[in-house]
């Protein structure tokens, strides 16, 4: 049995051991103050290919650069950070670990050196930022948004939170059993990684897809079989007890992240369907006015240009501040119904609506266009279709939990 210098009281205690859990829980709160300070240096990396180059250069809801970016099709991109794992080479530079079939470049340069990800400085993270584009419209967004949130809400046990406080809890229990004792033995090791292994299986967490949580077990797998020193397994299960620890931190951090993303969507959320009610109201007021007159005589040519610049006023503006789906099939349905499409706005317009819809529309003389030929009861009879189509959009979205399973 290995055992380091004990003190003179005879009570087995390592005058060694507990400061070296002092120093690594001292280093590991300075770590966590950093995080949450937005001073973590880490080494911020992002996909260098075609795609990625098109997400990054999407305009964003906010307007903001740390806005949720969307697309002319009307699909919204969320983000987050994802640990890159990295390796040691023989010449002693820390590299990225997994080969890609893409390359990466890094999203602040100036911060660093130009060789940073052939030669990555010791104990600094490397994270990957990863775009996703959505794969259905707001209401999913912001589904997926409090999912996310719910994982780290207090009280709520979700196995994200779990999973960092039953590492914590056991590494701490590791660390103090061996403290007290005073060192550690072969005969310990393997009683160790018996009850490691049970631990595990209790934990159902073998093969784990998530990148930081299968590097803890790893860690935590190694500590009792690799070396019998005591303060080189202390030191081992206390690594394992920092990665625990700074994912709790990460993830209190993700907090104010997400929900920023959840108010940036709801917003978004109310403002489009506001604009889309807007619409649908001035719309009615337009019928309603085109028939009152069409009953007292026929239209002058002075109340035709009167309703063609109403509904320019009342529709046009709206109409096109609507950029997400599902709603912006819909707006752009109507507004090309009522002002007709421009050349250069046919091939985008087709994705949005789908090729064959799109050509019937196009085909089709504008609402304008109908009136200003004094084709009222035509003109109206599509108003009342570009209604009918805001109302059905708005009522198939309006539960956000249900939206668009009706």
């Amino acid at each position: 049995m290995t055992r380091e210098h004990q003190d003179d009281t005879g009570s087995g205690i390592s005058s060694q051991g507990i400061p070296l859990i002092d120093r690594r829980l001292s280093w590991e709160r300075g770590r966590i103050e950093r995080m949450h300070q937005d001073l973590d240096r880490s080494v911020k990396i992002v996909r260098d290919t075609p795609e990625y180059r098109l997400r990054l250069n999407l305009p964003t809801l906010s307007g903001a650069p740390g806005g949720i970016p969307y697309d002319p099709e009307g699909n919204l991109h969320t983000s987050w950070w994802r640990p890159v794992e990295t390796k040691v080479e023989p010449d002693g530079r820390i590299v990225l670990a997994r080969a890609r079939e893409w390359s990466y470049k890094v999203l602040s340069p100036r911060e660093h050196r130009k060789d940073v990800l052939t030669n990555i400085p010791k104990a600094q993270p490397v994270v990957e930022l990863i775009l996703a584009k959505g794969k259905g419209g707001i209401e999913e967004t912001i589904l997926q948004q409090k999912h996310i949130l719910a994982g780290y809400k207090p009280g709520t046990e979700a196995a994200e939170v779990r999973f960092a406080q039953d590492v914590i809890q056991y590494t701490e229990g590791i660390m103090t059993r061996f403290v007290l004792k005073g060192g550690v033995a072969r005969s310990d090791l393997i009683e160790l990684a018996t009850e490691t292994g049970q631990w595990l299986e209790q934990q159902r967490l073998y093969n784990p897809r998530d990148l930081r949580k299968r590097k803890i077990l790893e860690k935590l797998i190694m500590i009792p079989l690799e070396d019998s020193n005591y303060l080189v397994l202390l030191s081992r299960v206390g690594a394992v007890h920092t990665l625990a620890v700074e994912r709790l931190t990460v993830g209190s951090k993700a907090l104010g992240k997400f929900e920023a993303n959840l108010q940036e969507l709801a917003f978004e959320r109310e403002i489009t369907r506001w604009r889309l009610r807007f619409v649908d109201e001035q719309l009615e007021a337009i019928v309603k006015y085109i028939s009152r007159m069409a009953r007292n005589s026929n239209p002058t040519n002075y109340q035709k240009e009167s309703i063609g610049k109403a509904l320019i006023v009342i529709a046009r503006e709206p109409l096109a501040s609507i950029r997400v789906k599902p709603y912006l099939k819909a707006a752009r349905w109507v507004a090309i119904n009522i002002f007709g499409c421009r050349e250069e706005k046919k091939e985008i317009n087709r994705k949005i609506l789908g090729e064959r819809q799109a050509d019937k529309l196009f085909a089709r003389p504008s609402i304008t266009e109908l009136v200003a030929q004094g084709k009222l009861d035509a003109a109206v009879s599509r108003i009342k279709g570009c209604r009918s189509a805001i109302i059905r959009t708005l009522a198939k979205y309006e539960d956000i939990e249900t939206a668009g399973k009706t």
